[in-house]
C-alpha cells in the first residue's frame, strides 16, 4: 500500500503536460472512500503552473488512452467484483459522461470488448484512432469456445 502519485506519464496529445493519479484510500481497497483516485495534469512549460485536478474515479484508475483535447478514454477497475469500466472523458472541460461507455468482467474473455486502437504520431506518441465520423476503433483477441477470433470493431463515442 502506498500513498502519493503513481502512473506519471506525459499526456500523449499535448506537449509538455504531465499526467498522474493519486489514491485517496492510501492504496487500501478496504478503506471506504467516495473516489478511489484523482487524476491531475501539470503544464511544465509554464513555470507558474499548479497541478490541475481533471478527473475522479469511483474504482481504481488503470489508465488513459488519449485522443485529442476533447476525447480521452479512462479505464477503472474494482478487484473485489472483477469489473472494468471504460469512460469517455473530455480533457478540456474536465468532464466525463454520466454513464460508462463500456462495463465488463475482467475474467470474461468471450465478451471482452477489446481495447481502443492507437496510432503513432510524428512526436512518437500513441493516440486513439478514430474514423471521420468520430467512432473509435477497438480490437481484441475475441476469445470463443472454438479458439481466438481476433476482431476490429468501430464503436460510436458519445
Amino acid at each position: 500500500r502506498r500513498s502519493g502519485g503513481r502512473g506519471h506519464v506525459w499526456r500523449a496529445d499535448t506537449p509538455s503536460t504531465l499526467y498522474w493519479f493519486e489514491a485517496q484510500d492510501n492504496g487500501d481497497p478496504k478503506v471506504e472512500v467516495p473516489h478511489r483516485d484523482i487524476a491531475y495534469t501539470l503544464d511544465i512549460a509554464d513555470k507558474d503552473s499548479k497541478p490541475v485536478e481533471i478527473l475522479r474515479t469511483e474504482w481504481r484508475l488503470q489508465g488513459t488512452t488519449w485522443c485529442d483535447d476533447e476525447v480521452a478514454l479512462v479505464r477503472e477497475s474494482e478487484w473485489k467484483t472483477r469489473r472494468v469500466r471504460l469512460w469517455q472523458f473530455n480533457p478540456s472541460t474536465r468532464t466525463k459522461h454520466s454513464w460508462p461507455l463500456l462495463e465488463y468482467s475482467m475474467d470474461d474473455m468471450y465478451n471482452h470488448p477489446g481495447s481502443a486502437s492507437t496510432r503513432l504520431t510524428r512526436e512518437n506518441t500513441l493516440l486513439m484512432r478514430r474514423d471521420a465520423k468520430g467512432r473509435a476503433f477497438f480490437s481484441g483477441t475475441g476469445g470463443s469456445e472454438a479458439g481466438d477470433r481476433p476482431f476490429l470493431h468501430l464503436r460510436p463515442l458519445f
